[in-house]
C-alpha cells in the first residue's frame, strides 16, 4: 500500500468504528490517567513532606555560644555548598517598653541580614516584630511603635509559629544590622540537610576564647526529627512502577481489542495485503487514535500539576502517558505479527 492509501484506509477504519477506538479509550483512558494521578500524588506528598521539614526549621541548625560567634563569618556561610541562608543574632541589653503596655517589655535582638531573610525573605533591613506581638499592639508594617525610651518604625513583621522550634525570637523585636562584632548565635539553613557538615561550618564561626564545653549545636526544630524521611518515601513510593504498569495495561488492552479484528486482518492478508501492510495499517490507526488522546491527557496532567504549585511534578505524569502510548503501539504490533492468513478459517469459525 502506498502511504496515501494507507492513511485513507486507516482514517476510514477509525472514523467508522472498525478499530473499536471508543472501547479502547473507555477502558484504557481512566486506568492510565488514574496511574498518572496516583504517581503524581505520591511525588507531591514527598515534596510537601520535605517542604514542611525545611520550612518548619528541621533543616536549620543553631550554634549557641554567648558572645563568641563572629557575625561576619556566620553571614559568609551563605556562600558555602548546600547552605541557603546563614545569619547571626545577639540579645540587646535593653528591652523595648511600649507606651501602651508599660508593664510588659519586648526583648530586642540584633540580627544580621541572613537571619532576617530566614525570618521573612522580604526582610533584610530595618526593625521587625513577630506577627503575634504586632497584632496584640495593633502595629502593621510602616507604623511607628511608641516606646517609653524612644520610638521604633516597624518595617516588617514575621511569622514565628509555636510548632516545636526555638521560641527565642517569638514575641520579640528584631533589628537587622550589618554583621560586625560578636554574636550569641549563628543559624544556618541548608538543603538538603546534612547535620555533620552544618556542625563543622557553624563551629568555624567561633571566635578565639570560646569554651568548647559551652558551645552547643542543635536543630532549630527538634520535633521534626534529625533526619529527613521524604527522599526515602519518594524512592519507596508504591507507584514508582506506574509507567511500567501503564505500558503493560496499554499493551494488553490494545492486544485484546485488536484481536477482535483477527478475521478482518486475516481476510486482508488473503486479499493480497502483505504482513508489512497490515502492521503499518494498525500502527497508523493506533497513532491516529493515540496521539489526540495522549495530547488531551497531557493537558489534564499539566493542569493538575499547575494546581499543586509544586515544581517538577508534571514529568512523572507525562512519563506514564508516554509509556502508555508506547504500550498501545506495541500491542498493535504484536497482534499484527501474530495474525496469519493460514488461520483465516479458524478465525471464521471462532468469530
Amino acid at each position: 500500500m502506498n502511504p496515501h492509501d494507507l492513511l485513507v484506509e486507516a482514517w476510514r477504519n477509525v472514523s467508522s468504528g472498525t478499530t473499536r477506538s471508543l472501547l479502547s479509550l473507555a477502558i484504557l483512558g481512566p486506568l492510565v490517567l488514574g496511574l498518572a494521578w496516583l504517581d503524581m500524588e505520591q511525588v507531591a506528598a514527598a515534596q510537601r513532606e520535605a517542604a514542611t521539614y525545611r520550612d518548619g526549621g528541621g533543616a536549620t541548625w543553631v550554634l549557641a555560644s554567648d558572645g563568641h560567634v563572629d557575625g561576619a563569618r556566620c553571614e559568609a556561610l551563605t556562600g558555602s555548598p548546600g547552605v541557603t541562608t546563614a545569619g547571626a543574632m545577639r540579645s540587646h541589653p535593653t528591652p523595648f517598653i511600649p507606651r501602651s503596655t508599660p508593664r510588659t517589655s519586648i526583648p530586642v535582638y540584633d540580627i544580621t541580614p541572613g537571619l532576617a531573610h530566614q525570618l521573612d525573605p522580604a526582610y533584610t533591613t530595618g526593625i521587625a516584630l513577630d506577627t503575634e506581638t504586632a497584632t496584640a499592639l495593633g502595629i502593621r508594617p510602616g507604623d511607628v511603635l511608641l516606646g517609653r525610651d524612644g520610638n521604633a518604625v516597624v518595617t516588617h513583621t514575621y511569622t514565628h509559629p509555636n510548632d516545636g522550634r526555638d521560641q527565642v525570637l517569638a514575641y520579640a523585636l528584631t533589628r537587622a544590622t550589618t554583621p560586625t562584632g560578636t554574636y550569641d548565635q549563628c543559624r544556618l539553613a541548608q538543603w538538603p540537610p546534612d547535620p555533620a557538615t552544618a556542625s563543622v561550618l557553624l563551629r568555624a564561626t567561633l571566635t578565639p576564647g570560646a569554651d568548647p564545653a559551652r558551645v552547643r549545636v542543635s536543630q532549630l526544630n527538634p520535633r521534626l526529627g534529625d533526619t529527613l524521611d521524604a527522599p526515602q518515601h519518594f524512592t519507596d513510593r508504591p507507584t514508582r512502577h506506574a509507567p511500567l504498569a501503564a505500558f503493560a495495561l496499554a499493551a494488553g488492552i490494545t492486544t485484546a481489542v485488536t484481536r477482535l479484528r483477527r478475521l478482518e486482518l486475516a481476510a486482508a492478508r488473503h486479499l493480497g495485503l502483505s504482513r508489512t501492510d497490515v502492521v503499518a495499517l494498525l500502527i497508523t490507526e493506533t497513532t491516529l487514535i493515540g496521539m489526540p488522546a495522549t495530547l488531551t491527557a497531557t493537558t489534564a496532567v499539566a493542569a493538575y500539576a499547575a494546581t499543586t504549585h509544586l515544581d517538577g511534578l508534571a514529568p512523572f505524569g507525562l512519563r506514564v502517558l508516554a509509556l502508555a502510548l508506547l504500550g498501545t503501539l506495541t500491542g498493535a504490533l504484536l497482534t499484527a505479527l501474530a495474525t496469519t492468513e493460514a488461520k483465516l478459517y479458524q478465525y471464521f469459525k471462532t468469530r
